[in-house]
């Protein structure tokens, strides 16, 4: 996956690999819904605040997205089998349903079927597109933005203050009571997304296909991969 700075733009909306995609869903929008797990329509930027997402879409034999059947928007509330569509899965999630490491039966149904046997992930540096990775991503791209939104949110309320301020002759500073709870209202979803409320609980442990389990645990104890029912600790 090419490497890219948040807001930083792109038209690439996916990588092919012997006609399966099996990569690069995370691309840039401007996300005005917060919402998860609803199909979305690709639409032209709007206005909002910039952000990054892992996309799940339904891929076609050729490769390409089957945007006609809708496209998802991943992160630790999403449904799992709504998760990962276009994707290159490896791991074990036991019985668990996911779009991953499918296509679509044919260009007009949405039924998804496996990918075929031709794809070889031997020509990558790294044969392993790791699950638990996965969850790590999804778990981590939302919280950057969710740290983006209030920064947005809050310094437009403090302009919008100071602009009052002036207005009716209140002292520098002065902040009135709608103010601070659009400030406070303004860091509520983000505390509620550190703190895992509305999570998607595993259905069962999760077993990755590469080190990046112990890997990612070994680096401090602020985010450690549990194998119980919920990803983080």
């Amino acid at each position: 996956m090419e490497t890219r700075m948040p807001l930083q733009p792109t038209l690439n909306l996916s990588v092919f690999v012997w006609g399966v995609i099996v990569g690069d869903q995370m691309n840039l929008q401007i996300h005005g819904s917060r919402h998860v797990d609803q199909p979305q329509e690709l639409q032209p930027l709007l206005k909002g605040i910039p952000g990054t997402v892992v996309r799940s879409v339904s891929a076609e034999h050729s490769g390409m997205p089957a945007f006609q059947h809708g496209t998802y928007i991943s992160d630790h509330r999403s449904d799992f089998k709504h998760r990962w569509g276009g994707w290159y899965v490896p791991g074990d999630t036991g019985a668990m349903k996911h779009m991953g490491n499918s296509v679509t039966k044919d260009r007009h149904s949405a039924e998804l079927v496996p990918i075929p046997d031709r794809f070889d992930p031997t020509q990558y540096l790294t044969p392993h597109s790791d699950v638990v990775s996965l969850l790590v991503l999804e778990h981590q791209t939302h919280v950057t933005n969710l740290l983006t939104q209030p920064g947005f949110e809050i310094r437009h309320a403090l302009h919008h203050q100071d602009v009052m301020n002036e207005t009716f002759k209140d002292p520098v500073g002065y902040r009135s009571e709608s103010t601070l709870r659009r400030i406070r209202q303004a860091v509520e979803e983000l505390v509620d997304y550190l703190l895992f409320v509305e999570e998607t609980p595993l259905p069962k442990p999760f077993r990755g296909s590469s080190r990046f389990t112990e890997t990612f645990a070994a680096q401090g104890p602020r985010d450690q991969w549990k194998t119980g029912s919920s990803a983080f600790r």
